[in-house]
């Protein structure tokens, strides 16, 4: 788009093992997002996360903002 809007797509995958009664739990989960740098040293990245598959894990099914300062 250009030098101060990226737009990104990802994939995560979550885990937790089995401890005190638990199940293993796992998910996979698809992400799409804008990231603006907004000076040099500062980047606000808003995706939105959707899950595609898991086991024994709630569906994730988030909006977020991330503020980040390279130093």
């Amino acid at each position: 788009m250009s030098q101060l809007v990226e737009p990104y797509v990802g994939i995560d995958y979550h885990w937790q093992s089995a401890r005190d009664g638990s199940k293993r739990a796992h998910e996979w989960a698809g992400a799409i997002g804008v990231m603006f740098h907004l000076a040099p040293t500062y980047d606000l990245s808003v995706p939105y996360e959707g899950g595609i598959d898991g086991k024994n894990m709630g569906v994730s099914n988030n909006f977020n903002m991330r503020f980040a300062w390279v130093f």
